[in-house]
């Protein structure tokens, strides 16, 4: 298997286990993994996907994570 399908896999996993989980913090690295995911199919190093995770990370729980919280603990 090649890079791309196993930063897919595990975010497709983190999707899934985000259900049981209260918080969006899961589905947070999901989707930092599908970014990371997309570097490697552009060939990129494991280096620079794994500052892609990082990045795509932080950029999730600052930007959206706030807006998903407000949604669902909104009562």
């Amino acid at each position: 298997m090649e890079h791309w399908q196993y930063w897919i896999i595990t975010g497709i996993i983190l999707f899934a286990i985000e259900i049981y989980t209260p918080g969006f913090v899961l589905a947070s690295f999901g989707i930092a993994c599908m970014f990371s995911g997309l570097a490697a199919v552009f060939g990129l190093s494991l280096s620079v996907q794994l500052s892609v995770f990082a990045a795509g990370s932080i950029f999730v729980f600052v930007t959206i994570r706030p807006f998903v919280q407000k949604f669902l603990y909104s009562g």
